[in-house]
């Protein structure tokens, strides 16, 4: 079984190579209908938990949104790196041990007890230059069933390694924090069913989105008067420590802050998912 599961899993991945390879194509085609882009909104539409939100990291970039529901959390895995690593110093001060992979640094901006960093990009193979996310997460984990919060930012990279988690994995992240780049890709009805959507249903199965920012460093895309962000910041809780499901009503959140200072902020209009 794990090796069919294997099979269909870089089956998949080659699918989204292929599909990001030839996006310039694909995208030059907006095929999906104003309906279809109202359905996706509305499935990734925002949620009340009955957690408040809280903000850890820097104002501006590298600051994000979570649940306040860290609680006898102790591990945080980071995927891509940058310049900032804020939100993880915060963490540090709260106990939580964070891990980091990217190869495209020679270490990690701030130095502390509580940092462990590989370099190393994810990839679907590991090698001395590679890890999978998978194989990432069990160095971390040591056989741990523990809840961890998972941090992805990857540059486009996030939808074929959120495929490659193992749903255990998966499971255990109480909190899931991702920038998902290129979602004005979304207008190929392709690239959205194949890569974008198959992402999110695989995620929504066990999570639900709690917070969306939408990084006004990329901008947006006008599709039918309506604005498509570039790329959003995306905040899912796990299913199970939801104490009430409500509407949100108004999705900023007075803790928001502009990714880039220099521009104005990206605010999401409160009919946006319907």
């Amino acid at each position: 079984m794990y090796l069919l599961n294997n099979f269909f899993r870089q089956i998949n991945n080659l699918l989204i190579q292929f599909l990001l390879y030839f996006d310039h194509f694909i995208f030059s085609r907006k095929t999906t209908s104003y309906q279809v882009l109202l359905n996706f909104l509305n499935k990734i539409s925002p949620i009340e938990t009955g957690k408040p939100l809280m903000r850890l990291g820097n104002d501006f970039d590298g600051g994000y949104l979570i649940p306040n529901d860290i609680s006898n959390l102790s591990k945080c895995f980071t995927i891509g790196v940058g310049k900032d690593i804020s939100f993880e110093y915060d963490l540090a001060k709260q106990g939580i041990h964070s891990y980091f992979a990217d190869a495209t640094v020679d270490s990690l901006p701030v130095q502390s007890q509580h940092f462990t960093f590989i370099k190393k990009n994810i990839s679907n193979t590991t090698s001395d230059k590679y890890i999978t996310i998978n194989d990432f997460i069990k160095y971390g984990l040591k056989n741990s069933s523990e809840d961890f919060i998972l941090k992805i930012d990857i540059e486009g990279d996030e939808y074929k390694n959120i495929q490659y988690l193992a749903e255990n994995f998966l499971i255990q992240a109480r909190i899931l924090v991702v920038e998902f780049h290129y979602m004005e890709r979304i207008l190929s009805r392709l690239y959205l069913s194949n890569v974008i959507e198959s992402t999110f249903d695989k995620i929504l199965k066990t999570h639900s989105v709690v917070h969306i920012h939408p990084n006004n460093d990329s901008g947006f895309y006008i599709y039918n008067k309506k604005k498509i962000f570039r790329t959003l910041e995306i905040t899912f809780l796990r299913n199970d420590r939801i104490i009430k499901k409500k509407k949100i009503l108004q999705y900023s959140n007075q803790l928001d802050r502009p990714t880039n200072q220099k521009k104005k902020e990206l605010l999401i209009p409160e009919d946006y998912f319907n």
